[in-house]
């Protein structure tokens, strides 16, 4: 079965999958992952913002500039 995109959403999810089982793995080994959130949360905001400029805000300023003219 050929399914769209998923040459490229399959790997994203699939790190995704490994960092969160690290990270349980860790925490259950009573390992301190506090820099983790360190290096992970700008990341975190760093694709939230992509995300949102490509999808939802790009629009709204779009259709903003077409009202404007």
């Amino acid at each position: 079965m050929h399914v769209e995109g998923a040459e490229v959403f399959t790997p994203l999810l699939r790190g995704f999958l490994f960092l969160i089982v690290n990270h349980i793995a860790l925490d259950t080994m009573l390992v301190d992952t506090g820099i983790l959130y360190t290096f992970l949360e700008p990341w975190g905001w760093g694709i939230a913002v992509v995300v949102a400029f490509k999808w939802g805000v790009m629009d709204a300023l779009v259709e903003y500039a077409k009202q404007k003219k």
